[in-house]
């Protein structure tokens, strides 16, 4: 009877699939079941293609008596699976099996019925190997699959063209890359109206994800799925997820061991989707989210908004997201020096349009937000009460930052900024140790033309700023004028030169060049006041024109103190240097003068005169008094190292001598 049973069976299975099998041993158990041990299957290279240590099947005894298989379930121990593709033109030698069973050719009638209901896998294996291309080990790819350790029971309740009921028990195996499931079972049914899957539950080595409940409502027309009929709803239950488990997929995710607890629940449509809650955190809460959210229309014009009750990254968080992230993505470390970051508030969009409004609170500082874009015009206002600079930017000069500034504007087709209004009030800003108060600043660009406004009202400095800056120009142009009624330096720390003094003046320039030594304009400086309990000084005017030509510059000075001209080939930052070693080359013991230091390239000529000294004593507290004006005509020349200068010098004291 078992060699019976045996060549029934071997034979209808090579009639069926038209390759070699081997049975070695056929047991009949109770309840029409099949035992059947080394079963053997060779793909038509004759290289084995299947293998099982052993079989048991459930069969119907009457329908083999009349030769035909109808099986109804299976146990499978042993199962190595050797699938591959030799070349890549050639088909996959399991091929021929997929085609022997959707063959629908109603002339010939196969003597095997497979009806799987119930399907019990144990240490199985299964090989496939595209042979024609490399393999990559420790990292999975759909090329070489390498599957061992194979646990699965599987019941198929009902399999028809327009329905289904399937409950997957238990599977589980591990993969060669080092992927590894450790468990996974969920029921599915469907039909033509619905489809639901329930109990969802997958378990990786350090990750474990519930799903109780995913369902669809749809309808079929002339076997087609009429899309906007259909409607979802379901929700993850609180799952645990560490990325390194799929590290094997994407290799960056190797080192990032951290675990993320993760829920939510969701509804929609074929065009839309409502997220009811989500929220996501880390073991130690350094990352935490509590959001909610919609989005429609995703097919036509998307809208969308999500409702942020809470965004909490601790410094750990931040340092997580950073040591994690790879070298493709560098947090930078401003964002990093922010400490603890926290952000509820709106979010959302509608087709090109973005908006959000909300709190950003951190370490240095509570900021309110309020943003929007729509195509290239963009508008935002930011309030804060007091953020701190330093620890932000690193710089311990900075402090305190409070402000209200709204600002809009708009980008061009190559996202260039083409248009700005910024208009606001800084009530505070630290610098060295100072809290400037009462700042205002109003200013626009247009196409590379910016006007503006900015004005100081405080204790040591009252000063108001105007001006207009033409950069669309193939020459540049500035024009600005300074109201300085009050400005305390000392008081200000910005310097000890003069202690407890104050300044007030007028200044106006109006500058055309592309850099510093092509510049050619005027600059003015008008009832200029210093002011101490010491002393008092006041210049009525000094007036300053530069310009070149044929790459010669010229330099005039005009004032209550003096007239000099330099006209030659200079450059306007070591011009300075020059001069201060001009006159170290002839008075040589004039006290306060800086040493000299070497430049080269400055060739000019000098003239003019001098008829006050009142300025070197209160501006650079050089001890020098002229009782008869200088006048002074000479050249220099530092790349010959030539030196020529005529000064007539009358009388002058030098130290009261």
């Amino acid at each position: 009877m078992q060699s019976y049973v045996g060549s029934q069976v071997s034979t209808a299975l090579e009639n069926k699939f038209g390759t070699r099998v081997s049975v070695e041993k056929i047991d009949i158990g109770i309840f029409n079941r099949l035992i059947i041990d080394n079963v053997q299957m060779y793909d038509h290279e004759e290289e084995r293609m299947l293998q099982a240590y052993r079989l048991s099947v459930r069969i119907d005894l009457l329908d083999l008596l009349q030769g035909k298989i109808r099986i109804s379930s299976a146990q499978i121990f042993g199962l190595n699976a050797n699938l591959y593709q030799q070349t890549r033109q050639s088909k996959p030698n399991f091929q021929f099996i997929l085609d022997s069973l959707a063959s629908k050719d109603t002339t010939s009638h196969s003597p095997i019925n497979l009806q799987i209901n119930s399907l019990i896998i144990r240490h199985g294996s299964v090989q496939w190997n595209k042979r024609f291309i490399a393999q990559t080990p420790g990292l999975f790819t759909l090329d070489h699959i390498n599957i061992h350790d194979i646990s699965a029971h599987i019941i198929v309740n009902a399999l028809e063209e327009d329905s289904a009921n399937i409950n997957i028990k238990r599977l589980a195996m591990e993969e060669a890359s080092g992927l590894k499931l450790k468990d996974l079972n969920f029921k599915v049914k469907a039909n033509h109206r619905q489809a639901q899957l329930t109990d969802f539950h997958i378990c990786l080595p350090h990750t474990t994800i519930d799903i109780p409940q995913i369902s669809a409502q749809y309808r079929f027309e002339n076997g087609k799925l009429l899309m906007p009929t259909l409607e979802y709803e379901g929700e993850i239950a609180p799952s645990a997820v560490t990325l390194n488990d799929i590290a094997a997929l994407i290799p960056e995710l190797y080192k990032v061991q951290s675990t993320v607890h993760i829920s939510t629940s969701f509804n929609g449509t074929s065009t839309s989707c409502r997220i009811q809650h989500l929220n996501i955190k880390t073991d130690a809460n350094e990352v935490v989210v509590d959001a909610s959210g919609f989005v429609r229309d995703w097919s036509y014009k998307p809208k969308w908004n999500a409702e942020i009750r809470q965004l909490r990254i601790t410094d750990k968080g931040i340092s997580l997201i950073a040591n994690n992230s790879g070298a493709h993505f560098k947090i930078p470390d401003m964002i990093k020096r922010l400490g603890n970051i926290a952000y509820h508030g709106q979010i959302g969009g509608y087709g090109n349009y973005l908006a959000a409004k909300g709190v950003l609170t951190t370490s240095q500082g509570l900021v309110n937000l309020s943003v929007g874009k729509h195509n290239q015009q963009f508008n935002g206002t930011l309030e804060t009460r007091g953020i701190n600079l330093d620890k932000i930017l690193n710089d311990k000069h900075l402090g305190i930052l409070s402000t209200s500034i709204h600002i809009k504007g708009k980008t061009d087709k190559k996202n260039h900024l083409s248009q700005l209004i910024a208009k606001g009030n800084i009530e505070r800003i630290d610098y060295k140790g100072y809290s400037y108060r009462n700042i205002h600043v109003d200013g626009t660009f247009f196409n590379g033309l910016f006007r503006g406004l900015a004005s100081i009202n405080d204790a040591n400095a009252k000063v108001t700023l105007q001006g207009l800056f033409n950069s669309a120009s193939s020459k540049p142009s500035v024009t600005a004028k300074v109201q300085v009624d009050r400005f305390n330096p000392s008081a200000l720390h910005l310097t000890h030169t003069f202690p407890a003094t104050t300044f007030a003046f007028t200044a106006k320039a109006d500058f055309v060049g592309n850099n510093i030594n092509t510049i050619a304009g005027n600059l003015d400086l008008s009832h200029f006041k210093m002011h101490s309990a010491k002393e008092d000084y006041y210049l009525y005017k000094l007036h300053i024109t530069a310009g070149n030509q044929n790459k010669t510059h010229e330099l005039k000075l005009q004032s209550d103190f003096a007239d000099l001209q330099l006209k030659g080939h200079f450059n306007y930052e070591t011009l300075a240097q020059s001069i201060i070693n001009l006159v170290g080359n002839k008075l040589p013991t004039l006290p306060g003068l800086p040493a000299p230091k070497p430049v080269h390239g400055n060739d000019f000529t000098i003239q003019g005169s001098i008829s006050k000294s009142d300025w070197l004593q209160h501006l650079f507290h050089l001890p020098v008094t002229i009782q008869q004006p200088i006048t002074l005509n000479g050249m220099l020349n530092d790349r010959i190292h030539q030196l020529n200068l005529h000064a007539d010098m009358p009388q002058f004291i030098i130290n009261g001598k």
